[in-house]
């Protein structure tokens, strides 16, 4: 089933020592990177991986043009035309990474590596982890996430695999739905809006 919230979150006092070393940690690379602390998220962010990525063929997303497809119309129609933005960062420097995650005001991507850099994001940001439905710990980002003040979605994919293979078999296939991806999206943006209006 799919995540809106997390029900398995780190403990306070664990929660409050990794905010603090990952808000250092992206305070420094900010400051090594020449960036400003506060910048304006203008983005959508999807990671290219497998068949659509030079760099390999793991966890390849078998209906990839669907899901550009979805996420497009979604930010077209919800997010005020709010442009996306696919990025491959195994052919990123390392500032180049820190920046793009930086400008992203939600950060999609199969799980992987490349995820890690969602703590570069600024606060309020969401980040969207396409992960393996029998992975025991499925929120595997969901830590780092909820550490920089992050909002998380695990979103389960389809595949023909146990979760072992589907790391590392190139034949092991990926299916997003992309439907249902922008759907969940769709759910969290109005769950979202009615928590911020019951605050006022």
């Amino acid at each position: 089933a799919l995540s809106l919230s997390p029900s398995l979150s780190p403990s306070p006092s664990l929660c409050a020592a990794s905010r603090s070393d990952l808000s250092e940690l992206r305070r420094k690379a900010y400051q090594y990177c020449a960036l400003r602390p506060e910048i304006t998220p203008l983005y959508l962010l999807l990671e290219v991986r497998g068949n659509a990525s030079k760099f390999g063929a793991a966890r390849s997303v078998a209906d990839w043009d669907e899901v550009v497809l979805a996420l497009r119309a979604y930010a077209e129609d919800e997010l005020a035309g709010t442009p996306l933005r696919l990025v491959e960062f195994a052919s990123m420097s390392y500032c180049e990474q820190v920046r793009t995650a930086a400008g992203a005001k939600l950060f999609i991507g199969v799980h992987g590596q490349g995820l890690t850099n969602a703590i570069f994001m600024q606060d309020g940001g969401m980040v969207v982890e396409m992960i393996h439905p029998g992975w025991k710990l499925r929120r595997s980002y969901q830590p780092f996430a909820l550490a920089v003040g992050l909002r998380f979605i695990s979103f389960p994919i389809v595949t023909n695999c146990d979760v072992i293979n589907w790391q590392v078999n190139a034949k092991c296939t990926t299916v997003v739905n992309a439907s249902r991806l922008r759907a969940a999206l769709h759910a969290h943006r109005q769950l979202d809006m009615a928590m911020q209006t019951a605050l006022l």
